[in-house]
């Protein structure tokens, strides 16, 4: 256990820490309620600072809520920044409002999508590639949303290839240019690849037919 310990501090070492500049963004892990106080959200701080009396929104309910309290690394405090894990005491909400999935945002960046541009990589290691329209489980931040890919260039990803994609999800999430998502196949029992956000506001491909007939063919 040392020794894993001890590489672990090293690995961690090697990794760039977040900014506490911009917007702040939490992504929630977990929702509940707690006599006497209220609904409390817990997660990872992503990006910005949060400091109690901050006003914020529920993404991508759009949901007001207000900081009453909270505490960093299981510690009371005033303020939380990114690369902490956080739990916020919010007003304005219930805990039924708020799920796994959603993010704690600034007001400015409550942006929720359901179809985002991005560079996916798959794994050399994967057990197929992908074809166009092809259904996977995406993950990114604690969101879980199934979706289909768009290949924006060919109809066939093999693996260990790189790609311009675009997803088209089955509902919104919360996300943002350069926030990195890993695609699961379709039964969940694979890690295909992963990549990174490069519009979390696109529309569809000009004239490119394949996202309408896509359902067909994968039908076929």
């Amino acid at each position: 256990m040392a020794e894993l310990r001890t590489h672990l501090q090293q690995e961690a070492m090697r990794f760039p820490g977040r900014t506490s500049q911009g917007g702040f963004r939490l992504a929630v892990d977990r929702s509940f309620s707690l006599p006497g106080i209220g609904t409390v959200v817990t997660g990872t701080v992503f990006a910005g600072m949060v400091r109690v009396g901050d006003e914020l929104l529920a993404t991508p309910g759009g949901k007001p809520v207000r900081v009453r309290s909270l505490h960093v690394q299981n510690r009371e405090a005033n303020t939380g920044g990114a690369g902490q894990r956080c739990a916020l005491n919010l007003a304005g909400v219930d805990k039924d409002e708020i799920a796994r999935g959603d993010w704690i945002v600034a007001p400015a960046l409550h942006a929720p999508t359901d179809r985002l541009d991005g560079r996916l990589t798959l794994s050399a290691s994967a057990p197929h590639g992908l074809k166009h329209w092809a259904p996977v489980h995406l993950h990114l931040g604690a969101a879980h949303a199934m979706a289909r890919v768009a290949l924006l260039d060919g109809e066939r990803l093999d693996a260990g290839q790189s790609a311009f994609v675009q997803l088209v999800l089955e509902q919104p999430i919360g996300a943002l240019y350069g926030d990195a998502f890993i695609l699961r196949d379709a039964d969940a029992r694979h890690t295909l690849g992963g990549g990174r956000v490069l519009d979390p506001g696109a529309a569809a491909p000009a004239q490119d037919p394949r996202a309408a007939s896509g359902a067909g063919r994968a039908a076929a």
